[in-house]
This record gives structure tokens, sequence and C-alpha cells, in this order.
């Protein structure tokens, strides 16, 4: 009896240390998994951080470039209104200057 005895507390004791080596070994893969975890938590961040400069430098040169286009265009635009009010200067002179002459020249045909 005392044998059957001695042998089942040396498989309880076995089992035990198995026990304890198992969960040693699962607390390690625990503990990687978290050091892993927080690893990809960071790469995450530092790339996010990199990402989003890179996309603010993107659109602020694209906004630039827009604005830039933008004012060229309001450059053109403007130079497009005063030659047009130029030229419908110049035809209203020309249209004053030939009312002008045609009363003249009627008065002139009046008078004699």
């Amino acid at each position: 009896m005392q044998n059957s005895i001695n042998k089942l507390f040396r498989y309880e004791f076995t089992i035990c240390i198995l026990y304890i080596n198992f969960f040693a070994l699962f607390l390690k893969s625990q503990k990687e998994s978290d050091e892993l975890t927080m690893l990809v938590d960071l790469i995450t961040i530092i790339l996010g951080y990199k990402e989003i400069d890179r996309f603010k430098d993107d659109k602020s040169q694209r906004y630039y470039e827009v604005l830039i286009e933008v004012a060229k265009l309001e450059k053109e635009s403007s130079e497009r209104q005063v030659n047009l009010w130029r030229s419908v200067e110049k035809a209203n002179n020309v249209v004053w200057k030939t009312l002008i002459l045609s009363l003249i020249t009627f008065l002139n045909k009046s008078s004699l």
C-alpha cells in the first residue's frame, strides 16, 4: 500500500512539475506576445507619424500648386477684362467721333 501511495505521490509530483513548467512557458510566451504587441503598436505609431507628416506635406504642396494656378488664371482673367473694357472704350470713342462728325456734317449742310 505504501508503495502505491509513493507511486501516486511521484505521479502527482511529476504532473505538478509539468503543469508548473507549462504555466511558466505560457507566461513566458504571454510576456513575449505582450512585448510583440507593444512593439507592433510602437511601429504603428512611428509609421503613423511619418505618414501623417508626409500626407500633410503632400497636401500642402498640392494646395500651393493649386493656389499658384488659381492666381495665374485670375491674373489672365483680369488682363482680359482690362483688354475688353479698353476695346469697349475705343469702340465708344469711335462711335462718339462718328456721331459728332455726322452731326457736324449735318449742321454744315443745314446752314448752307
